[in-house]
Formats: C-alpha cells, sequence, structure tokens
C-alpha cells in the first residue's frame, strides 16, 4: 500500500509522455493549459501576447485618431506624485461620502468634473 503513492506518479508520467508524443506527430491537439509552465515560459508567453497585441492595435487603421487629453494625463501624474490636494483628488477620482461608512465612485466627464452637469454612473466601494 505504501508503494502506491508512486505507482500513480510512475503511471501518470507515463501517460504524460504518449501524450506529448502523440500531440508531437499531429494526431491530438494541444489542450490549452495541460502542461504547466515555469515562471520564464508564462513570462515569455505574456510578452509575446503583449507584443501581438500592440501590433494589432498599430496596425487598426483607428490608431492615428486616438488623442489624449494632456491636461486628464497632467491631473493623473500630480495624483500619483502626491503633489494634489485632497480636494481636487477627490474631483479627479469622482469620491464621494455616502454615509454609511463606504464611499461611491461616481464615472463622470472632465466637464462634469469642472461643474457642468453631466449623468453619472455610480458603485459603491469599501
Amino acid at each position: 500500500m505504501k508503494h502506491l503513492p508512486s505507482a500513480v506518479a510512475i503511471l501518470q508520467h507515463e501517460l504524460a509522455q504518449a501524450e506529448r508524443k502523440a500531440v508531437s506527430r499531429g494526431a491530438v491537439a494541444v489542450q490549452s493549459g495541460r502542461y504547466p509552465l515555469s515562471p520564464d515560459q508564462i513570462a515569455a508567453s505574456h510578452y509575446s501576447q503583449r507584443l501581438a497585441y500592440d501590433d494589432t492595435l498599430r496596425n487598426d487603421p483607428r490608431w492615428p485618431s486616438l488623442s489624449l487629453d494632456h491636461r486628464h494625463v497632467a491631473d493623473l501624474r500630480a495624483a500619483i506624485a502626491g503633489t494634489m490636494d485632497d480636494q481636487r483628488l477627490a474631483a479627479l477620482l469622482a469620491i464621494r461620502p455616502n454615509g454609511s461608512g463606504n464611499s461611491t465612485i461616481i464615472r463622470q466627464s472632465r466637464a462634469a468634473m469642472n461643474g457642468a452637469p453631466s449623468p453619472a454612473q455610480s458603485r459603491s466601494v469599501n
């Protein structure tokens, strides 16, 4: 009975080897996530996926039509650097206390952030 775990491990190893041989011959399709990857292999896979995604975006004809709100970027940088006062930071993030001990994050446009009325979507956060 004490040899049972090692016998099971040997059988699993033999099955895995046979499965890999079948995949290499093309007899069976590889199942995604079937074989565990090392951290280096995961990183390489993630990097190649990000490169492919970047390539897809850059070859999209809509790519050059994208624009940035440089004032919003500057505000976000100031918030990250910690140089923005609390009131302006709350306005940037649209955080409002809701009276229940939680806060409500309100998604709003820059115009609404600067005082113009705008429909807002909200959700509570703890």
